[in-house]
């Protein structure tokens, strides 16, 4: 498996998934034309990314499946980076 932590989700559109504090944060970003899940665990030092979409209907999808919003502001941030 791929191993994709080098990415740094607050340098690309993302957004959180639920409730969001100063020890642990997840959500979803876009980068390299790859759209991925994060968690960022900064008191146990565990940042976890997996790419969950290749394409924009598969995120709106998986999205779908786990209940997730998607923020209108995230598609034109894309948009910006392409």
């Amino acid at each position: 498996m791929d191993d994709y932590t080098h990415i740094n989700y607050r340098n690309k559109p993302y957004f959180n998934i639920g409730t969001a504090n100063q020890w642990y944060e997840e959500g979803c970003f876009y980068s390299k034309r790859k759209y991925f899940f994060y968690a960022d665990d900064r008191q146990d030092f565990n940042y976890h990314v997996e790419i969950i979409a290749e394409t924009k209907q598969d995120f709106i999808a998986y999205c779908q499946t786990k209940k997730i919003k998607i923020p209108v502001i995230f598609w034109g941030e894309v948009k910006r980076m392409q």
